[in-house]
């Protein structure tokens, strides 16, 4: 909150003001929590959260998708690991271990979990958990003991809701603008290398010297990987499409009827005869797509009353440049009046054309309604519309003129 009220109001206080008044105002808002013990927490042991994050994605077309934060953290340490995946089933969840593992060149002895979806099927009493399959011959290939919290009692892995929350709040807020999802890990491990630097918050320590021992605590790799998918089978329906976890997917030249077996991984999935001897085709899960396009109208209507308020929108820093430069006239009349002509441009023209548009009246230095409809109409090559004025005589514009007439008196001026 202070990073970016410095950058964006020019707030001249400490964060020290900053947190005694967020203190405050939690110690009001929020009911006292009851008291929890405090656990002696082991080298070489994780606990394991997800947490959901907004992101804006620009590509093609810029919009919003909710990604779902991985965070795997050594409470011994401090220290945590993070992926960001497209979703929360048990192929990405494995997917996300898997990789961590990797990085770590080790594994946990002992993984804390919540009762997910992902890795149980049923909770019974006391202890006691059935695992689906899946995520069992994980924990088998890997050696590690998975560990499940008594239901409704996250605080036993406190570490890993604790390390959400302030990555939420500390990374992801406001939300992050990237190209490829891929670059949330990125920025995720840079931020994880400027905490191996700080001093453990109780024991005094760098967190990097207490992530070597919790390194040294851990089980080797296995010598070969696990290969993360499951199987599944279909039958192919009339339009030639065949439903996998709820979503469809059509197989190019299927027959009605026709059985398929299909290999389920976090990202693709491959599809084959009922054998599981010829591929017939390999699509992306639905997921990988998935996102919702901004309501850039709605997101400017807000400000067609607040003009000067646009400089700091969240949302507004995710236009296009050229469209930000646009808005960002000196003179607040002039800046409103864009607003204006932004709102309406969006309104009948996708994001692209308009921005194509205002980047050629910049250009030339043509920033009205009027150019900007026209340099869009020609873009698009979209047929222009008459403007409707009663100035002209009807017969003047009912006229329709003979243009062989201007053939003739050009050729007998071009004789003389």
């Amino acid at each position: 909150m202070h990073t970016q009220l410095v950058e964006e109001v020019g707030y001249q206080g400490s964060d020290r003001t900053v947190r005694a008044c967020v203190k405050e105002l939690r110690t009001k808002l929020i009911q006292p929590e009851e008291t929890h013990v405090s656990l002696d927490h082991q080298p070489g042991v994780a606990q394991v959260d997800f947490g959901d994050t907004l992101t804006i994605v620009a590509g093609e077309e810029t919009h919003e998708r909710v990604v779902h934060k991985l965070v795997m953290t050594f409470p011994y340490s401090n220290d945590a690991l993070t992926r960001h995946l497209p979703a929360e089933n048990t192929e990405c969840l494995l997917e996300g271990l898997k990789s961590m593992f990797e990085e770590l060149n080790g594994v946990p002895r002992e993984i804390w979990f919540d009762n997910l979806s992902a890795a149980v099927k049923e909770v019974l009493q006391g202890e006691k958990r059935i695992l689906n399959s899946l995520f069992a011959e994980f924990c088998w290939h890997y050696r590690f003991k998975s560990t499940f919290c008594t239901p409704g009692r996250g605080n036993e892995k406190g570490g890993a809701e604790n390390k959400v929350g302030t990555l939420r709040r500390n990374c992801d807020s406001p939300p992050q603008r990237v190209e490829r999802l891929g670059e949330l890990d990125e920025r995720a491990e840079k931020e994880r290398a400027r905490r191996k630097g700080q001093t453990h918050y109780k024991k005094q320590r760098l967190v990097s010297e207490l992530f070597g021992e919790d390194r040294a605590a851990l089980l080797t790799l296995p010598e070969n990987p696990y290969i993360v998918s499951s199987a599944d089978t279909a039958v192919v329906n009339k339009t030639g499409e065949v439903k996998i976890r709820k979503d469809l997917y059509h197989i190019p030249g299927a027959s009605l009827r026709q059985k398929i077996f299909a290999r389920v991984f976090a990202y693709h999935i491959t599809f084959y005869d009922q054998y599981g001897e010829v591929l017939l085709s390999t699509q992306p899960r639905k997921y990988v797509f998935e996102g919702q396009e901004i309501d850039w109208v709605k997101e400017l209507e807000c400000y067609t009353n607040r003009p000067r308020a646009i400089e700091h929108a969240t949302y507004l820093k995710n236009l296009p440049p050229v469209l930000r430069q646009y808005l960002l006239a000196p003179e607040l009349s002039e800046r409103r009046q864009r607003i204006t002509t932004l709102i309406t441009l969006l309104k009948e023209h996708p994001l692209k054309q308009v921005e194509k548009s205002i980047e050629s009246g910049l250009q030339v230095g043509r920033t009205d309604f009027a150019s900007l409809k026209s340099i869009v109409l020609r873009i698009t090559d979209m047929p222009t519309v008459p403007l409707l004025e009663t100035y002209t005589p009807r017969a003047v514009v009912d006229m329709k003129p003979d243009l062989g007439a201007y053939s003739a008196l050009q050729e007998v001026a071009s004789n003389e």
